[in-house]
């Protein structure tokens, strides 16, 4: 639907504070030299003093729209539409009526002068006359662009309001326990073993975030505890700043912390301490490491 930016002949559609703002938006575009369709004449020195045209531009509250300006030396309507074909079929019928109401004028011979220097609308006689068929193409380029840039943002906010509720569900039934997840489904109007499979999936998602969090044992770690100087040293997860890996003393390190000893992990490799070897034993290690901290958080 067509929305009056600013105009000499009729109010505008917007909230006159917010006027100045759309304004600049669109002469901006217009410097940029944004516009896919135009008609126009010129003064005595080149200057566009009657200019009709089409041209995308973006507007203060970030939606993609399509203008169309009628800007002459008396009045001035600039419009705009998030429908390109109504703004297309806007464009020609502005150019047409302008074309059709003006005063003829004539050259020294009493020859016709063409109203228009250049226009790109069949039918309005010009000066230089260009294909408004391909200018369309260059503007549906642009709103398919556009149309791709939606997709992309509605398909985000989508993915993260499911995960949103997917978790939401999840937390609700785990505090809730048993008969929970009997109460969320009557409440929200879905059946039981869907509100199930919603819940079910924001678990998997809240424990590999739980994952995602935890550190992550290399074999440099490894390689760490079988060079240290320690007596009987272990890798264990130190939680006094945070959750980081480190080795120290068995003797030394707090219950129920400890991932692996040095003399368990030779027992596992062998006299085999090479890169590949240790790195063969990081899930399971890893594993461990989600365990240890499960244990601390439940503590």
């Amino acid at each position: 639907m067509l929305r009056v930016i600013h105009s000499t002949v009729q109010s505008i559609d917007i909230d006159d504070e917010q006027a100045e703002a759309y304004e600049d938006a669109i002469n901006a575009a217009l410097e940029a030299r944004d516009q896919v369709r135009e008609t126009f004449s010129l003064d005595e020195i080149g200057q566009k003093d009657s200019l009709i045209a089409l041209l995308p531009y973006t507007d203060p509250a970030g939606a993609h729209r399509w203008a169309i300006l009628d800007s002459g030396p008396a009045e001035t309507d600039w419009q705009d539409t998030d429908d390109l074909d109504e703004a297309i079929a806007t464009y020609e019928e502005w150019v047409r009526a302008a074309t059709s109401g003006a005063m003829p004028q004539y050259d020294e011979d009493g020859a016709e002068k063409p109203l228009w220097d250049e226009t790109d609308v069949e039918g309005a006689p010009a000066k230089d006359e260009s294909d408004g068929g391909s200018h369309n193409d260059t503007a549906r380029m642009i709103d398919a662009q556009w149309a791709h840039e939606e997709f992309n943002a509605a398909e985000h906010a989508y993915q993260q309001a499911t995960q949103r509720r997917q978790i939401a569900f999840a937390k609700v039934i785990d505090s809730w326990g048993r008969g929970g997840q009997a109460i969320l489904a009557n409440r929200v109007e879905l059946r039981d073993p869907t509100v199930k499979a919603i819940a079910d999936k924001g678990r998997q998602i809240l424990a590999e975030r739980a994952a995602a969090a935890l550190p992550q044992v290399t074999v440099q770690h490894l390689r760490k505890l079988l060079d240290s100087p320690a007596e009987e040293p272990v890798l264990y997860l130190n939680n006094e700043e945070g959750l980081e890996l480190d080795v120290w003393a068995e003797a030394l390190a707090p219950d129920g912390h400890v991932i692996i000893s040095r003399a368990s992990l030779l027992e596992m490799i062998g006299d085999d301490t090479d890169d590949d070897t240790l790195g063969e034993q990081l899930d399971d290690l890893q594993d461990s490491i989600a365990k240890v901290a499960k244990g601390l958080e439940n503590a």
